[in-house]
């Protein structure tokens, strides 16, 4: 005795038709509703089976199945795809045969009668999910995470032979969705010789000077023609002047010619090239990691984009750090200067073989399938650096720190700090506050467990690390503080009026939340006079020349001026050399002049033969 499994939605169906002890019920009504059932599933088996039949045969239809079974969740093909360029349902009718009850496929096309196509499907498979749209749209279309995208460019066999669409013969229209855009006629009507040639040289491989004689050739024409095209006879007449049909020619100019110029025009007004870029960016936002889009190349042109898109999106090597600098890695890989949290790997390149070929003369032998993966990245974003004087990890974006799983904190930070024996302020290492190192440790494990290792004592943590950075008043001197009180106070008396606008330095700083001390403000005032950054020690002094110029250089007011002083003196480069030198209290900080003096006087090393 052998036994199978029977679905539950099946039981249910024949469950009002039997009795209890198992004998069938005579319900008319019942059996008629059966039959229309079956006869529906039939149809649209029957449907499935004559998809090559209903539009153009689908191409690298073995491969695809076979990349979709290894990305499916579970066993079979199994997940959410999408079939981006529908056209009369060649793919997704196979696609519908192949994948199971519980998935997902979604169809996007903009062409009305692809959709009608569609929709009519739809109506038998709820599997099926159409949008008529670009696939430039696909992320905004598609909310949920799929498995594989499907990508088939160029346009449909029927699309070919129907004279009313202008892709063979007809008016010369050539749009893909004929409710949008400009016909071929009009968008050719309205190109100068410039545009035309040069558009047509980056949406063709034809070479570039017979780009510029097709373009000359078709605006003459056009305008014998009275300044417009009517079919595309005439445009392949204009053609066939410069690739004229001789016998001992290699390839066949007559057919040749015409259409390559057609599919230049095509790609033109359906701006084919910047939507395929684009809708390679949105197909890899909805893929999931370790998904793939399959992408149906039928010329070179797409194929580089394709291409071009997965070195821009490769991940380096990692001894690829090692070998070059940040820039230059950046500039190789442009993946490695983004904080994209995927890679995208080029996984299989196929053509068609002599089979395929053979049972469809419609496909075009240069035709290739391209298999782009989403990988996780392995190696980690590099943040650029923002702020003043250090980096911003906090700001360079939560994928970043979605990453950080550990973080090593040293305790130091450079800050601007005041040096009283040198009588200036200067770039110094000073140990940090509890808060600043709480802040730290908050950056690693952000959405999983993470570790902060502090390379500093707990008991100078717990008993001499400050609870807070003190405030830049105190620390620093207000030299610099009251030029800058001076120049804002002047501004606010033009701008504004009434009681309680300061109207001088010292009424500005008296409104801090931490004010200073009035006689530190008045020694501020005299050390400016004296430096020549104001014009006199009273608070109705003006701004000078040099002055002005100390607002705009982030140096300590004596450092400007000893710039200035030295570009006065002819001596500028030694100048910035000095107050480089001074603005630092690392003893291991040389500016590169100095390192570049220092060789030049060294003496030459001896051979290694003497």
């Amino acid at each position: 005795m052998s036994c199978f499994a029977v679905p539950r939605s099946i039981l249910q169906q024949l469950a009002p038709l039997r009795q209890e002890d198992g004998e069938s019920l005579e319900d008319p009504a019942a059996q008629d509703l059966e039959v229309l059932r079956r006869e529906a599933q039939e149809s649209h088996r029957g449907d499935l089976r004559r998809g090559a039949s209903a539009g153009h045969q689908p191409l690298f239809m073995m491969l695809i199945l076979g990349h979709l079974r290894q990305v499916s969740l579970g066993p079979g093909i199994n997940g959410t795809f999408v079939d981006c360029t529908f056209g009369r349902g060649g793919h997704s009718r196979s696609l519908l045969r192949q994948i199971s009850r519980s998935s997902t496929l979604y169809a996007m096309d903009v062409d009305q009668q692809a959709v009608d196509v569609a929709l009519e499907m739809a109506r038998k498979d709820q599997r099926l999910k159409v949008f008529k749209s670009s696939y430039a749209r696909l992320a905004e279309k598609v909310k949920e995470e799929v498995q594989a995208v499907l990508i088939n460019s160029g346009f449909t066999t029927e699309d070919k032979r129907n004279i009313s669409r202008g892709m063979r013969k007809g008016p010369l229209d050539l749009r893909f969705d004929t409710q949008a855009g400009v016909p071929c006629w009009q968008w050719l009507a309205n190109m100068t010789y410039p545009q035309l040639w040069k558009a047509m040289f980056k949406h063709s491989d034809i070479a570039e000077m017979l780009c510029k004689r097709i373009s000359h050739e078709l605006l003459y024409e056009q305008a014998c023609l009275g300044g417009r095209f009517t079919s595309i006879a005439q445009l392949e007449t204009a053609v066939r002047r410069v690739y004229p049909a001789i016998q001992d020619l290699t390839t066949s100019s007559r057919q040749v010619g015409p259409k390559r110029v057609l599919g230049a025009l095509r790609r033109m007004v359906n701006r084919e090239m910047e939507e395929l870029q684009e809708a390679l960016s949105q197909a890899f936002q909805v893929l999931r990691v370790g998904g793939r889009c399959l992408m149906v190349c039928q010329n070179k042109l797409e194929a580089t984009i394709a291409i071009n898109f997965a070195r821009d999106h490769e991940e380096p090597r990692p001894e690829a750090n090692l070998k070059m600098d940040v820039r230059r890695l950046r500039n190789l890989y442009p993946l490695a200067g983004t904080e994209l949290p995927y890679a995208v790997k080029l996984l299989d390149c196929a053509r068609l073989s002599r089979f395929e070929l053979t049972q469809n003369p419609d496909a075009t032998p240069g035709a290739q399938l391209l298999v782009l993966e989403k990988v996780p990245r392995t190696i980690l974003p590099m943040p650029r650096a923002r702020g003043k004087g250090k980096t911003s990890i906090a700001r360079s974006g939560g994928e970043f720190l979605k990453m950080v799983v550990a973080v090593l904190d040293l305790g130091l930070h450079r800050r601007m700090d005041h040096d009283s024996s040198k009588g200036i302020s200067s770039l110094a290492t000073k140990w940090i506050s509890k808060a600043a190192a709480t802040q730290r440790k908050g950056r690693a494990g952000r959405t999983q467990p993470g570790l902060c290792l502090r390379l500093y004592t707990k008991q100078y943590f717990e008993k001499i690390m400050p609870d807070y950075e003190p405030p830049e008043s105190t620390s620093m001197s207000l030299d610099r503080l009251y030029l800058q009180a001076k120049q804002l106070s002047q501004q606010l008396c033009g701008a504004l009026q009434g009681e309680g606008v300061p109207r001088t330095a010292a009424e500005l700083l008296m409104q801090m939340p931490e004010a200073p001390n009035m006689m530190k403000v008045g020694s501020a005032r005299q050390r400016n006079a004296e430096l020549g950054t104001i014009s006199e020690a009273t608070e109705a002094a003006k701004i000078t020349a040099l002055g002005h110029l100390c607002l705009q250089l982030p140096l300590d007011l004596k450092l400007t001026r000893l710039v200035w002083l030295g570009a006065h003196f002819g001596v500028a480069s030694d100048a910035v050399v000095l107050a480089s030198v001074l603005s630092s209290n690392d003893a291991f900080s040389m500016p590169s002049p100095l390192f570049m003096r220092e060789a030049s006087r060294a003496e030459p090393l001896p051979r290694a033969d003497s």
